[in-house]
């Protein structure tokens, strides 16, 4: 017999006759397992409340999955909401989303890089010129955080152009690393 959702331990049992007569009895034992998703903030700084659990941090804006950001805390590297999957080994559950702003760095950084065209089809230019001396590297990720390509920076450049017609149709991320450690990502799309 189906009974519908439990939320709640419970016992079930359930009686099952055979056609000679003879009946069983099955009592099932349900346990319930929840996962602590609860999220302290402070700042630009994330830190899940669970213990003993997996963490896998995302950025909700575009549903994307930040590479590296297994830890328990996350300190948010730009404005965006941020929300932690959490996994005890046999269930998983992701908190709400958490919002961040304030993080100046990365806003100043953004606006003086152009990204184009966007959505792009086999190429993707990234004009820097206002900031080349800044930067240390570029990776390009998918929208599962697999790096798709990585670009070691040369500061005599202004413009750098990435091939794309290998890329399938998508969303995928560009993030500039800056020399002082921080870093900024944008959006972009295939067609």
């Amino acid at each position: 017999t189906n009974i519908g959702p439990v939320y709640s331990p419970t016992l079930h049992t359930s009686l099952l006759p055979t056609l000679a007569g003879c009946d069983s009895t099955i009592i099932t034992s349900l346990s319930v397992m929840t996962i602590d998703t609860s999220v302290t903030q402070t700042g630009p700084l994330l830190i899940a409340n669970a213990n003993g659990v997996t963490y896998q941090w995302i950025w909700c804006d575009f549903q994307y999955i930040i590479p590296g950001a297994t830890n328990q805390s996350f300190s948010a590297g730009w404005n965006g909401q941020y929300a932690v999957i959490l996994t005890n080994g046999l269930c998983s559950d992701t908190s709400n989303c958490h919002p961040v702003s304030g993080v100046f760095i990365e806003e100043l950084a953004i606006n003086k890089i152009l990204i184009y065209p966007n959505p792009f089809d086999d190429e993707i230019r990234i004009d820097v010129k206002n900031i080349h001396s800044e930067i240390l590297k570029m990776e390009v990720t998918n929208s599962i955080g697999n790096i798709i390509s990585k670009t070691k920076f040369n500061p005599n450049l202004d413009l750098v152009k990435i091939p794309t017609v290998q890329f399938s149709s998508g969303i995928y991320f560009i993030t500039v690393y800056f020399n002082d450690g921080s870093r900024t990502t944008k959006k972009v799309v295939k067609n």
